[in-house]
């Protein structure tokens, strides 16, 4: 291998990583706006019950949750591809997928990772 072939794959890749990283969108309030469900979760990559009836509803710039035990309103900010809880402490919600239908979280609470499929409701059912 010549050294012209080791710098045009170094270019080629540099070029991939950067037109990936400016394609990318934000996350916006719009998106993530109505009801969604817990349809499954994982704690530590296996499946748990724990959130059977648990849902996020987006609203106002907020978000009311049944996720933390009661029900509770807390404030949301957005950041990439990402949402926050504003709480004592603030958690991190990371948006793996979004559609008008179904939404993919990732997160950790108290040092155990979680993964949520959530899907919304139609308004109908709020």
């Amino acid at each position: 291998m010549n050294v012209q072939s080791i710098f045009g794959g170094i270019f080629l890749a540099c070029c991939l990583t950067m037109a990936c990283k400016n394609s990318s969108k934000s996350l916006e309030f719009e998106q993530l706006k109505g009801r969604w469900s817990v349809i499954d979760a994982e704690r530590s990559n296996k499946k748990t019950g724990t959130f059977t009836g648990g849902y996020f509803w987006f609203q106002d710039n907020n978000v009311k949750t049944n996720l933390f035990g009661q029900e509770k309103n807390y404030a949301l900010s957005l950041y990439q591809d990402s949402f926050f809880i504003v709480n004592t402490p603030t958690i991190h919600f990371g948006v793996q997928f979004v559609n008008d239908r179904e939404m993919f979280l990732t997160t950790i609470i108290q040092q155990i990772p979680f993964k949520f499929k959530l899907q919304k409701n139609a308004e109908s059912e709020y």
